[in-house]
């Protein structure tokens, strides 16, 4: 599995909100946001439902594993996707720092992506709490 998802009891921009401060909250900053659905929407005719991309990073992390091999900073940064379904349900799926920082072979590496995952795990946790 390269991720973990869960659903969000209420509305979509809610849902970005509360992700959000719950991402602060563990030390992350969203860096990128990406509306795949108002981009695809413009370029398509068919129609997206709600659908965003957020590139978030944690400064104290990022910091470690640049500085081990400045080239790991294309394992950066953890992406995380919100979505509404067909059913209307929001869903928020979070990738798995472990799969891309294990990219790197390093024990070092993989015992940040533990921490980082620890820590994005807690902010699923806290969105259906």
């Amino acid at each position: 599995m390269y991720g973990f998802t869960t659903s969000f009891d209420g509305d979509f921009y809610f849902a970005l909100e509360r992700l959000s401060e719950e991402l602060s909250k563990e030390g992350f900053e969203i860096y990128g946001d990406l509306d795949l659905q108002q981009s695809l929407n413009k370029k398509s005719e068919s129609k997206m439902s709600a659908y965003r991309l957020l590139s978030v990073y944690h400064a104290y992390y990022a910091e470690q594993v640049i500085a081990f091999d400045p080239t790991t900073g294309t394992l950066l940064p953890n992406q995380i996707v919100v979505w509404e379904n067909r059913d209307n349900d929001v869903m928020i799926a979070f990738a798995d720092p472990r799969q891309s920082l294990g990219l790197a072979l390093h024990p070092s590496m993989l015992i940040i992506a533990e921490s980082l995952r620890k820590k994005l795990q807690r902010v699923c946790d806290n969105l259906v709490d």
